[in-house]
């Protein structure tokens, strides 16, 4: 029953904070529903006490101290990031839980198919991605479906990369390309091709694993040959090339916001709500790295550099989870509400997952040891089977 209650917690969660991109209105229902699951899972959390290494106090201390820093300087600059520490803090806590849970991939993959099965309903009947989205642009097609596809890695956490993977990463790419945006293009680029290397690397060459990997060659190549023709065919590919590669406007709304900026706004952040050039652009800088920095100081956005670079180190140890949160964040660097927005929470899992001794079973998952002959040991995963995995 508890392992139930944590993947239900976990798969709301996810879901629920995609659904807010699609109408404002979903705020109401969300926060609902997130603030009961926070209130019910932290007794859990505290309860179980479970063991953790150094580095997760320190994290802890450092969004704590972030937190503070935060508040106060919005306290002098009329409240203006109020909602982003609500939304770091709930993360914080929101991740940490999903560090700790492990679902079953049918499970674990559920939000991402539900969600990829609408986007591509629409496709198919020519609808414009936008069409999704009330105030939001089509361009969150793709920021949804990476944050949910590193969703279930997490939460399954494969110690390879398997076919599944690689194809499901492949129907990201149709999608993004689908709602023409660059940053979602070039980041599932990187997820498929990341994937794909890795795939073809790992294990012993031989003649089955070439058969494999010849096959998903051909499967792709024919994927991509028809989901080609109907986007062109409706005109996507045809609009993807009008936009091109550069985007003059993002550029400027960086150099807007550090025009003028004094070393107190550098390091606390900056209110820049009243600034007549950003209402142009409704307020959105187009980046969740400066999003960050401008709402959580730069003490946070450090803090998400340092949790990328420690991530990028555990490449040949965990593969798939490092290859998608890399592709994650590459997709950060274009649009906002990625950090300090719905999917803190991505930062801080991985952080908690990795930081954790491998090949160890989670404290809550497992049945506590003998007090006489148990040795202190860290929260851990093991490392999971081929049969746990999807795809096999």
């Amino acid at each position: 029953m508890t392992r139930l209650f944590h993947t239900l917690v976990c798969i709301g969660g996810i879901t629920s904070l995609s659904l807010t991109f699609f109408h404002p209105a979903m705020w109401a229902p969300v926060g609902m529903f997130l603030g009961f699951a926070l209130l019910l899972v932290t007794p859990v959390i505290l309860a179980e006490k479970p063991a953790e290494p150094p580095g997760f106090f320190l994290a802890l201390i450092w969004i704590g101290t972030t937190a503070l820093l935060a508040l106060a300087y919005g306290f002098t600059e009329e409240l203006f990031n109020v909602k982003q520490v609500a939304l770091m803090l709930a993360g914080l806590l929101f991740g940490y839980f999903m560090s700790l849970t492990r679902a079953p991939p049918w499970v674990a993959w559920a939000p991402f198919g539900l969600f990829a099965l609408y986007f591509t309903i629409l496709l198919v009947l020519g609808r414009e991605p936008g069409d999704a989205f009330s105030r939001n642009s089509q361009n969150y097609v793709s920021v949804i479906l990476l944050a949910l596809y590193v969703s279930a890695i997490i939460m399954t956490r494969p110690s390879a990369v398997r076919i599944m993977h690689v194809l499901i990463a492949g129907f990201v790419l149709i999608l993004s390309v689908w709602a023409a945006g660059r940053g979602g293009i070039l980041a599932s680029l990187l997820l498929v091709g990341g994937l794909f290397v890795r795939f073809i690397s790992q294990g012993r060459p031989g003649i089955i694993h070439g058969t494999i990997a010849a096959f998903m060659i051909l499967a792709a190549s024919v994927a991509l040959f028809f989901a080609g023709g109907i986007l062109e065919s409706q005109g996507y590919l045809y609009k993807f090339e009008g936009r091109g590669l550069h985007d003059a406007s993002r550029l400027s709304i960086i150099i807007s916001y550090f025009d003028g900026i004094e070393i107190s706004e550098l390091l606390l952040g900056k209110n820049y709500y009243d600034d007549s050039f950003m209402a142009r652009w409704n307020f959105n800088l187009h980046n969740s790295y400066l999003d960050a920095w401008a709402h959580l100081t730069l003490y946070y956005l450090m803090f998400i550099v340092a949790v990328l670079v420690i991530t990028a180190r555990r490449l040949r140890r965990h593969p798939v989870i490092v290859i998608a949160v890399l592709a994650f964040a590459a997709r950060a660097v274009t649009d906002s509400q990625m950090f300090s927005g719905q999917y803190d929470y991505v930062i801080f899992a991985t952080l908690f997952v990795l930081l954790r001794e491998p090949g160890r079973e989670p404290v809550m998952a497992r049945p506590a040891p003998s007090p006489s002959r148990a040795p202190r040991r860290y929260v851990g995963s093991p490392r999971q089977s081929a049969s746990d995995e999807p795809g096999t």
